[in-house]
């Protein structure tokens, strides 16, 4: 019997090793690599913000109006919040000034595209000169799993008055 059970095992390993000999063209490949699913929420980037602003500096001459607009984007994972009451403030200078006081989501200075958040920002030439207005945020970006609210954050918008 166990002369029976011994030839029976040697033939399935025989048959399995001509049936991998034939398949050569066939050998075993290494897996894929797939990425594992995100367990965390994205790490800010190696500046340390959860995201950058993009934003072309404004020229405009003494006594006219125009708008700029301040673009943010979250930083890789992360989209603008679209629940937080953001809020923009820009402080005023000896040649230009926003024509607003608060630049808020909810009254519709601040939108949302593409999760970005677009801040459009009404301004006026007071007098010859350039320099930078400081604009100061309260607004969050956010993963699936996290949010990061941002107060006080110190942004800049290049101007130029002729």
């Amino acid at each position: 019997m166990r002369l029976a059970f011994l030839c029976l095992t040697l033939s399935i390993t025989a048959l399995a090793s001509f049936g991998a000999c034939r398949n050569e063209s066939q050998a075993l490949q290494p897996a894929p690599a797939v990425a594992p699913a995100p367990t965390e929420a994205a790490a800010p980037p190696a500046d340390g913000k959860n995201y950058s602003v993009k934003v072309a500096p404004v020229a405009l001459q003494t006594g006219a109006k125009t708008s700029s607009v301040l673009t943010i984007v979250g930083a890789p994972g992360l989209h603008f919040n679209t629940e937080f009451p953001a809020r923009f403030v820009v402080e005023a200078a000896a040649f230009a000034r926003s024509t607003k006081d608060k630049l808020t989501l909810k009254d519709g200075d601040v939108k949302i595209v593409d999760g970005k958040g677009v801040v459009t920002i009404p301004l006026e030439g007071l007098a010859a000169g350039a320099g930078t207005l400081k604009v100061t945020g309260n607004f969050s970006v956010c993963s699936d799993e996290q949010c990061f609210i941002l107060r006080n954050e110190v942004l800049s918008l290049a101007v130029a008055v002729r």
